[in-house]
């Protein structure tokens, strides 16, 4: 069956107990071994990895400290410390290329400010930095620093009431502390008297800061204008004797102009008797006398002698009555005092009506022929029709007495927009070119400038008058023409709108 106990038996030899032993301290020998080796290769293993590159990327961010941004960073690798060392990299470029752009802008800063000083040596004026207590901050100067008695090296830290003189410092700071509180640009000017005597300075004040409860601060700049003092009361001088002599010059003109009214009354009337004296008595000389001298071949002479020099008084006459009626239309046109009746006028009316009242003078020549070529659908003109008659006919008499052969033609055209221009050409004697400008002068003759002179075939007023009317309606007149071969002369009006 069963059994009913065990029995053990535990038996230990000296042999036995030597082999336990060997074998428990080859294990404990082994294990610290393999420790040992295990610890050795994982410290290799984080030194190579984990160490090194920590310690070189703690030199590469020392010498970023000392400013060496050319350091180079390795970045091959993939892992944190990879990760690390790229943001090492990127944060040196940052650093780098904001260095760049403060050192771009240093240079351009650097470059201002020597504009700025060379601008304030340029400068004739005295600059100064103030606050609101008016106490010179900073000084700057250039050119002569004896207009004040005040050095300019020991303005700083000076009040302006000492730098200038107390009155004048005085109205400089208050000017200062105005600008200072409501930032306006302000300017004062003032007198000082200094090493170089009495001057003239100009103070202009502008502020420069005034951030919370930092006092506020203000540039001032003083220049020395007495010179343009000096010419501004010389020209005020000038203007007051000028606005004098003119003010006396109108007065001269209107003792002129009442003159010539005058002397033109006082001569008017005996002239106009003259005239119809001469003219009586040629007429009755004709009708009474001349049938009974045709007989005595020496009365008959003479009684020819008196009919011509009849004739000259007559003519010599009417040519002093155009020069009174000239220099009393030219007085009238310079002074103002011309009366214009403005009307709508037919240009090619006025051309008929014009050559109408010169037809005349060329029933004398038979070889001039008066040609008239004006449209009849021309713009109209508002005009006063006797001042644009006087015009035309001057021009076309002008014509007639320096026209021996050929023909005379008056014509007009539309000329650019609202522009009519009328011509007058001829194939007389011509003008010299020298000459073109100045026949529009008062009293000018071509060729002859003395108004007394003999065989003259006018005053040299008709011209100038022609001039006056044509420019005041704006037009221009001019002439165009050849020595020997004619003239051509032209003056435009402005057409009166649709």
């Amino acid at each position: 069956g069963d059994p009913v106990f065990y029995v053990y038996v535990q038996s230990m030899t000296v042999a036995a107990q030597q082999r336990k032993t060997a074998v428990t301290w080859l294990f404990v020998f082994g294990s610290a071994v393999v420790v040992l080796l295990t610890s050795l290769a994982l410290i290799i293993l984080t030194r190579s990895m984990v160490t090194r590159p920590l310690s070189a990327l703690a030199v590469s961010a020392e010498r970023l400290a000392q400013g060496k941004l050319d350091e180079p960073i390795d970045t091959s690798r993939n892992d944190e410390l990879g990760g690390l060392a790229r943001n090492f990299l990127n944060m040196r470029d940052a650093v780098s290329q904001t260095i760049g752009e403060l050192e771009l802008s240093n240079q351009e800063l650097n470059q201002e400010r020597m504009r700025l000083q060379a601008m304030v040596k340029a400068l004739p004026d005295l600059i100064l930095v103030v606050d609101d207590s008016g106490v010179c901050l900073e000084a700057m100067a250039s050119g002569d620093e004896a207009l004040l008695a005040t050095p300019v090296s020991m303005m700083k830290g000076t009040p302006m009431t000492s730098i200038f003189p107390r009155e004048a410092g005085e109205a400089c700071l208050s000017l200062v502390r105005s600008t200072i509180e409501t930032g306006k640009t302000m300017s004062l000017v003032f007198r000082v008297v200094g090493p170089r005597g009495p001057r003239w300075l100009e103070g202009r004040s502008s502020r420069i800061s005034l951030r919370g409860d930092e006092p506020g601060t203000a540039i001032w700049i003083s220049r020395d204008i007495t010179e343009s003092k000096r010419l501004e009361d010389s020209l005020r001088v000038a203007k007051e004797e000028a606005e004098l002599a003119n003010a006396q010059l109108r007065r001269l003109d209107d003792l002129k102009s009442a003159f010539l009214a005058s002397v033109s009354h006082e001569l008017r009337t005996p002239l106009t008797s003259f005239l119809g004296f001469a003219k009586l008595i040629a007429k009755n000389f004709h009708r009474h006398f001349r049938g009974q001298v045709e007989e005595n071949s020496l009365l008959a002479k003479k009684a020819d002698q008196i009919e011509d020099n009849l004739a000259i008084m007559a003519q010599e006459g009417d040519r002093l009555t155009r020069l009174i009626n000239d220099v009393l239309d030219l007085n009238r046109i310079s002074s103002g005092h011309m009366s214009w009746h403005d009307q709508i006028v037919a240009p090619h009316h006025a051309a008929a009506m014009a050559a109408d009242s010169v037809s005349g003078m060329f029933e004398d020549k038979a070889d001039v022929e008066l040609m008239v070529h004006v449209p009849t659908d021309l713009p109209q003109l508002k005009i006063d029709p006797d001042r644009l008659l006087q015009v035309i006919i001057n021009l076309l008499n002008n014509a007639a007495k320096f026209t021996h052969s050929g023909a005379v033609t008056l014509k007009a055209k539309l000329v650019d927009q609202g522009w009519l221009a009328f011509t007058v050409e001829d194939t007389g004697e011509g003008i010299p070119e020298h000459e073109a400008l100045a026949i529009f002068d008062k009293f000018h003759q071509v060729e002859r400038s003395d108004t007394l002179a003999a065989n003259r075939k006018g005053a040299g007023l008709g011209l100038p008058i022609c001039k006056e009317i044509v420019e005041h309606y704006g037009g221009k007149i001019w002439v165009e023409s050849v020595a020997g071969q004619g003239s051509a002369f032209t003056f435009t009006l402005p057409v009166t709108p649709s």
